[in-house]
């Protein structure tokens, strides 16, 4: 997965060990280097990029061997549409999937700080002991509303489940960084229905 804070990053997350895949995130902010470390070691075999990482997804399918399909949240012009392909899809059971406690449901990386970024294995029995405790064993408010900054594709992704479990809900998009820009700037994006400094500072 290589994209900035969306709802999809959420989906992805849960519907692909419920598929019987292994999650695996992309941070937004890394390099191509450590885009291509991650795949290589992880192998793995799908990328779902956000149109804006559309240029990125293209260099990775390209260098990496174990990728064998990019598929994009939206016309990108490389890869396929997977909103697209889900609009065509027929509704479906939901089941637990194939995935056993012991299985991986996420293999995240650290950010390389002192190194390469560096893998930690997730099974499902560690991740659905993380979401119980944090919904039942903290003392979270009645009424719930979780604004999620950091990329949710990572460490800020764990709280989304437990806000949902416990009752809450959670802010869309409200601020998401674009890729820095040609010039090594950062550039931001006023996601959901707000589209400048002042609409942010109304809401």
């Amino acid at each position: 997965m290589l994209s900035p804070n969306r709802p999809d990053v959420w989906l992805a997350q849960t519907a692909t060990p419920m598929a019987g895949g292994r999650f695996t995130a992309l941070h937004p902010r890394g390099s191509l280097d450590d885009h291509r470390y991650i795949c290589d070691e992880a192998e793995l075999r799908f990328l779902i990029a956000d149109p804006l990482y559309a240029e990125r997804a293209a260099e990775l399918a390209e260098r990496c061997r174990s990728l064998t399909a990019v598929f994009t949240l939206g016309e990108a012009g490389t890869g396929k549409d997977i909103t697209g392909l889900a609009a065509q899809a027929r509704p479906a059971p939901l089941d637990d999937g194939p995935h056993g406690a012991e299985d991986i449901a996420w293999l995240l990386y650290t950010g390389g700080t002192t190194g390469v970024p560096k893998a930690a294995m997730l099974p499902e029995r560690a991740l659905a002991q993380a979401w119980t405790s944090v919904a039942i064993g903290l003392d979270l408010p009645s009424d719930i509303r979780y604004l999620a900054c950091a990329p949710i594709s990572h460490a800020a992704g764990m709280l989304i489940t437990p806000t949902l479990l416990a009752g809450g809900s959670g802010a869309g998009q409200v601020l998401r960084r674009q890729p820095l820009a040609r010039d090594g700037r950062d550039r931001a994006h006023h996601g959901g229905p707000a589209g400048s400094d002042d609409d942010l500072r109304d809401s």
